[in-house]
């Protein structure tokens, strides 16, 4: 193992804080490709998952910032 890993392994354990909850259904007219726009660079992984959420029904969004020290 090395000591990447340990910091992936740390990292996925660490407790969120809740920072926002966001209804994102269609009626909503919540556009997921524009929040990852404006939010993560249209980082295209992103857009895909989004997008793979939308078609799965999935109608809400959670956002926690997880602090480096944890």
């Amino acid at each position: 193992m090395t000591g990447s890993d340990l910091v992936t392994m740390n990292f996925r354990q660490a407790r969120g804080k809740q920072i926002q909850r966001l209804d994102t259904g269609i009626e909503r007219n919540f556009s997921n490709f524009l929040f990852v726009d404006q939010h993560y660079g249209s980082n295209p992984v992103l857009r895909r998952i989004f997008s793979l959420a939308r078609k799965h029904g999935y109608q809400s969004l959670l956002t926690e910032e997880i602090s480096e020290a944890d």
